[in-house]
């Protein structure tokens, strides 16, 4: 939505929509962050990470982008919370707690530098072919990129 005209989803309001059958089946959801566990119980699988691919098959994960060389979420676990917020089937596992769209998978694009953990960097120069065309690439219409920015052209919409 960014900062203008931003409106925000009040959590009690999930039971109605997850009732309503908006839970995020057959979607894709993008995220630029410090990573994902993908050990979590949340994302965890069977079936291989796509690791710098798209697959089908991940039950939660369709494509786990490494810009820097990183598979993993950062010391303070910044992308895996924000991933869980998104996405998380926890109820489906015999735990609480939900992410607003329980169905939807993940693309995420790993920010963060394997030499520098905790320390993300945003491929400015590349911000529209090297960020936004990999998450739709893995068919994400949708993302969700929880760090500052400034402005910048490729940033702009009409």
């Amino acid at each position: 939505l960014g900062q203008i005209g931003a409106s925000w989803l009040d959590t009690s309001s999930l039971p109605e929509f997850h009732a309503q059958g908006l839970v995020g089946s057959g979607q894709v959801v993008g995220l630029g962050d410090t990573g994902v566990d993908v050990r979590s119980c949340a994302f965890a699988d069977a079936e291989e990470v796509p690791y710098d691919a798209v697959s089908p098959y991940h039950r939660k994960i369709a494509a786990y982008f490494t810009m820097h060389g990183d598979q993993h979420d950062g010391p303070d676990g910044h992308g895996t919370h924000i991933a869980g917020s998104i996405a998380s089937d926890a109820p489906s596992l015999g735990l609480s707690g939900s992410g607003v769209a329980p169905a939807a998978r993940l693309a995420v694009i790993d920010l963060e530098h394997s030499a520098f953990p905790g320390r993300y960097e945003v491929p400015d120069d590349a911000i529209g072919s090297g960020y936004f065309d990999l998450l739709r690439h893995a068919g994400a219409a949708v993302t969700c990129s929880p760090w500052s920015y400034p402005a910048h052209s490729a940033l702009e919409t009409n």
